[in-house]
């Protein structure tokens, strides 16, 4: 069996179902991977926080065997040049390893660039050949970033192509690492033809308010969809819009709303709910829903549960159940992956996945355990393994400058704090909560050097504010309070 332990390794295409929880899991999150990636930016938003300068480590390589000591039916191995390294996901318990791991070509619905997660710049994959059932290189891709690790540049190679390298993604970034452009390649006949363009803009909080999509045929750009993109004042992304071209193949009629999410969270800002709404025809109608639940202040979710809506009998009918357990560390070292019977009305075991982690809070051992309709087996079905070096990443970040300050009053504040900087550069000024969470985020012109922004929506708390130059250099956090 094909047992795609990819952590990511998956080009979707518009339209299909959420990326994996784990493919090598057997995951049952198929509807969509919408959330898939605002949990993932809400992870990075987390991590924004975590102290650098430090020897840390990074994933180079992952093997997945039947049973413990059985074969190889799925590996990866990635390379690093210099301090890049790599994230776990643990709302998703996975790695990113290939790009794009969104839609075609290259960003997911609700168009939230991610980072990738492991920003190495060489991957290779083996794998189970489906045809001769013999294990072999699958593909391989190689990735180029900018000054600012932006991903910029990401080639992807598949063993049955003839021409070399067959697909091929370009980005281009603002001076504060907005993704402005995206640009899809294909192979043809040896030759690169450029397939889809897409384009993004920001509000002046510098939040993502509107993608565009374009697809090149015969000669001419159309424009195939459109997404729109609603926040609240916590800057919490409420609702997506998603317009596109469904069925004229001539790709010149009017776009149609086709999908919409509606999005909720808690004071916390952890996405809690994601309600999706598809286009029959006539209109829009509720077609699924995921709902989240947290442990404590923890960022990953510890529930995670997949409705679809049943029109005929107008309810919503359980799918999918996701629980994890957490250890000492508060880390999650049980998974169990449940599916609903509607027969018996009652969830019934599916997966179960039990992990162990190293010092560094990476995993090391992921067993998987499949349900074989009684009990589940004594010994794992599949085991995967990690392996890791380590680092210093003390230039993975610019290294604040020494000469920038930033000075804040009234501290604490109510409703409005002034921020006075020393420096004249362009760039942004960020604020992140206690938990590492991007609040607020204002694109600052040449010349600016005094700011009086509105906190009044901020809930009570400790906060650190922080100015990052369009080049890449950043002044030492500020902290203030919130009243």
């Amino acid at each position: 069996m094909k047992r795609m332990m990819m952590l990511a390794l998956g080009v979707f295409s518009m339209g299909t179902g959420m990326a994996q929880m784990h493919n090598a899991m057997g995951s049952k999150l198929g509807r969509h991977q919408v959330v898939v990636k605002m949990l993932q930016r809400q992870t990075e938003k987390h991590l924004a926080a975590k102290a650098t300068g430090i020897i840390s480590e990074r994933v180079i390589a992952q093997s997945t065997r039947d049973s413990v000591t059985g074969p190889l039916s799925d590996s990866v191995k990635v390379a690093y040049t210099g301090n890049r390294g790599s994230t776990y996901d643990y709302n998703s318990m996975m790695y990113g390893y290939q790009y794009p791991y969104n839609t075609t070509p290259m960003f997911n619905f609700n168009g939230q660039y991610t980072k990738p997660q492991v920003l190495a710049d060489t991957m290779m994959h083996w794998t189970i050949n489906p045809f001769n059932l013999s294990f072999g290189l699958f593909e391989w891709g190689y990735s180029g970033y900018d000054a600012l690790n932006n991903l910029s540049t990401y080639h992807g190679n598949n063993i049955d192509s003839t021409s070399g390298t067959n697909q091929k993604y370009v980005n281009t970034f603002g001076t504060v690492g907005n993704i402005l452009q995206g640009d899809s390649y294909v192979s043809a006949a040896g030759m690169w033809d450029t397939a889809f363009l897409q384009y993004f803009q920001y509000d002046g909080s510098n939040r993502l308010v509107k993608d565009s999509s374009y697809e090149y045929a015969s000669g001419i750009w159309h424009l195939v969809s459109r997404t729109f993109y609603t926040y609240d004042v916590s800057g919490n992304l409420i609702q997506i819009d998603c317009f596109g071209n469904m069925t004229d193949g001539s790709l010149d009629t009017a776009l149609t709303e086709n999908q919409q999410y509606i999005n909720t969270y808690d004071a916390m800002g952890r996405l809690l709910t994601v309600a999706t709404n598809l286009f029959d025809g006539t209109l829009l109608q509720p077609s699924g829903l995921d709902t989240m639940a947290y442990t404590g202040t923890g960022m990953f979710n510890t529930t995670w549960r997949e409705y679809q809506y049943d029109n005929i009998n107008g309810y919503w009918a359980p799918q999918f159940n996701m629980i994890k357990s957490l250890n000492s560390m508060s880390l999650p070292d049980t998974v169990n992956f449940m599916g609903f019977d509607s027969l018996s009305a009652s969830w019934v075991p599916n997966i179960l996945v039990t992990v162990s982690y190293d010092g560094y809070n990476n995993p090391v051992v992921m067993n998987e355990f499949d349900y074989n309709w009684t009990s589940f087996p004594t010994t794992p079905t599949f085991t995967h393994t990690y392996y890791y070096e380590t680092y210093d990443n003390t230039t993975a970040v610019p290294t604040p400058s020494a000469t920038e300050t930033l000075t804040l009053y009234p501290n604490p504040a109510t409703n409005h704090i002034v921020m006075e900087r020393t420096a004249t550069g362009a760039g942004a000024l960020v604020v992140l909560d206690a938990f590492g969470k991007m609040v607020i985020r204002q694109t600052v012109a040449q010349g600016a050097s005094t700011f009086n922004l509105d906190v009044s929506h901020l809930a009570a708390g400790a906060y650190w504010a922080q100015f990052v130059g369009a080049d890449g250099s950043q002044c030492r956090p500020s902290q203030f309070v919130k009243w």
